[in-house]
């Protein structure tokens, strides 16, 4: 029914079977179990709100220019070939469309210029610049189901060395802001290129405004509501496919979390078939707006503590850990609050903050000892792949973190263990690896 639940995925196949790389101890299942649809849901709207911590960073940055409004609103397929032919004239291509995002606010939006980067991504501008005070959003005066909008994002990356550039168009005009490079730009090396067959973003956003969109803004015509619109290309992410997805979300929040109400409020997400056009999942549900009026961001540190990491070698293999590898098992001591896999993403780096290559992925182990989750590859994605539990399964004290760095010895080597936030929960908890 409309507006009042969700639709079941029509058009999502079952994921092909995979086989993991963790076989010792309690295997996980050579095929994946399927998630429920509201995790199978949160994979592109995760994949998405990497995207958007992107374009963050940049803002944090100062590559954004501040340009007043106009009525310039183009759909996605109107937008993406000055993005294209931006992004065709950075050095350092050739440069591959990912994914692609696109706000609708009722009024002009100022987004303050000013947070940290962090340290685990460095941006480079890729022209001649200034350093802005803000980054502003033009009004949206028009209809949320025509797909329209004064800003679109769009972000490339170059397959060889996995940089990655993002490219703004600015009531109509495209402008490539910044090349990004370490952790940040690993995250989108799985994201295969949006196909050249998606369709626009003015069929997505109609399909989903015909298939509740409409009902939840009609009942909830009280609010200042925002529309967000995020395409993927696809790719596979924690060992399951996903293909190309329209992400359309109907909020109070505001873009980039800048304005709305505080508390809880509706919210109405929709997932559609980037190839076909069709509503494959959509649900009127709520989000938490926090008090500036974006979406509360928890401290990880405040809800998550991993205790002394233990170093197991070759002969020692546990669950979660590939035969014959070093790994080592970290107890979680505490968790203050629900936390589930979905809102982790681990790594392994070494002293200078790097990637440790060779590191084979990581697991989540239950109170007994078997794996509930596990991601292959470094840094874990938030994707999980599913043990006895699913990216969605509660986390608590006593479980365990497993980390397979390999079959090479990493003693005296300094590595240490980042956890970051995901989604809600921000920041990052680390542990020195023995």
């Amino acid at each position: 029914m409309e507006g009042t639940g969700e639709s079941q995925p029509a058009s999502l196949p079952r994921p092909a079977p995979t086989t993991s790389v963790f076989s010792a101890g309690t295997p996980i299942p050579p095929e994946p179990i399927p998630p429920t649809p509201g995790a199978r849901r949160l994979w592109p709207v995760l994949v998405v709100l990497v995207a958007l911590g992107m374009i963050l960073a940049l803002v944090a940055a100062g590559v954004f220019n501040s340009i007043g409004p106009s009525a310039a609103t183009p759909t996605y397929s109107r937008a993406v070939g000055p993005a294209n032919q931006s992004a065709a004239q950075v050095p350092g291509g050739p440069w591959d469309l990912v994914a692609a995002v696109a706000f609708d606010t009722p009024i002009g939006t100022t987004v303050p210029v000013g947070a940290s980067v962090g340290t685990n991504c460095t941006l480079v501008p890729s022209g001649p610049t200034p350093t802005p005070t803000s980054l502003f959003i033009p009004a949206f005066r028009g209809s949320f189901g025509s797909g329209e909008s004064p800003w679109w994002g769009m972000i490339y990356d170059q397959r060889s060395t996995h940089q990655i550039l993002l490219v703004q168009v600015l009531n109509g005009s495209a402008q490539a802001l910044a090349v990004g490079s370490g952790p940040c730009s690993t995250s989108f090396q799985n994201f295969t290129t949006v196909p050249s067959t998606a369709v626009d973003s003015s069929v997505a956003a109609s399909a989903a405004w015909s298939q509740g969109g409409s009902a939840f803004a009609a009942a909830h015509s009280s609010l200042s509501l925002s529309l967000e619109m995020g395409l993927i290309g696809g790719g596979t992410f924690g060992g399951l496919p996903v293909g190309a997805v329209w992400v359309i979300q109907v909020t109070p929040c505001g873009a980039f979390g800048s304005k709305g109400p505080n508390g809880t409020q509706p919210d109405f997400e929709a997932l559609v078939d980037a190839e076909t056009g069709s509503v494959t999942f959509s649900t009127a549900t709520s989000t938490v707006c926090g008090a500036s009026g974006g979406p509360v961001s928890t401290p990880l540190g405040t809800v998550f503590s991993p205790g002394p990491p233990v170093l197991l070698s070759p002969s020692n293999a546990t669950a979660g850990c590939r035969i014959g590898d070093y790994c080592y098992r970290i107890p979680i001591e505490a968790i203050a609050g629900p936390l589930t896999p979905a809102n982790l993403s681990f790594s392994v780096n070494n002293p200078t903050g790097a990637l440790v290559s060779g590191v084979q992925g990581f697991a989540i182990l239950t109170l007994a000892g078997q794996v509930l989750v596990s991601s292959v590859g470094n840094p874990a994605s938030p994707l999980w792949t599913s043990g006895t539990g699913n990216s969605m399964s509660a986390l608590l004290a006593g479980m365990t973190i497993v980390a397979d760095v390999g079959s090479l010895s990493p003693v005296g080597m300094n590595y240490v263990l980042e956890t970051a936030g995901v989604g809600s929960f921000s920041g990052t908890v680390t542990e020195s690896l023995p």
